[in-house]
Formats: C-alpha cells, sequence, structure tokens
C-alpha cells in the first residue's frame, strides 16, 4: 500500500523501521502501518503524520487521546487507495 501511494504521489516510501525521512516527521505525508499496537497507531497521529492502518484497529492506549477521524483511519485495502 505503501509503495501504490508514493507512485501515486511521486513520494519515496521508505521502512520506518529500517530508516526514517531526511526531516523527521514534518517530511511524511503518511503513515502506513500494518500493526494494531496501540503505541504504533498513537504516535504518528501524535507527530502529526497522517495514518493509514491495514488491519481494522480502534484508538486505544495512552495514545488514544491523539487519534481522531481526521489524522487516522483503519482497515483500509490498496483497492480503496485512489487518486482524487
Amino acid at each position: 500500500m505503501a509503495q501504490k501511494i508514493a507512485d501515486m504521489t511521486g513520494a519515496e516510501p521508505f521502512d520506518g523501521f529500517k530508516s526514517s525521512p531526511e526531516g523527521g516527521f514534518k517530511a511524511m505525508a503518511c503513515a502506513v502501518i500494518d500493526c494494531g499496537g496501540t503505541a504504533r497507531i498513537g504516535v504518528y497521529p501524535m507527530k502529526g503524520v497522517p495514518t493509514i492502518g491495514i488491519h481494522d484497529t480502534s484508538p486505544a492506549g495512552p495514545l488514544a487521546q491523539f487519534i481522531r477521524e481526521e489524522n487516522f483511519v483503519s482497515g483500509v485495502g490498496e483497492d480503496q487507495i485512489t487518486e482524487i
């Protein structure tokens, strides 16, 4: 999914476990996550990065206060990513 978004936008995808973009969180257009851990789903919204979860997950845990409809969506598949 990250590659599809990158192809559509001209952005460069990266694996957040192995690297980070030059410019840090402010340089990220979005984060695509593949786990439902409460820390992972909350850290990117907390840092102001729109977050796309591939698993259907509800906000929970200590970072749930940062997860809002404007910055987090879950249960998303590649067929739901379209250019507007």
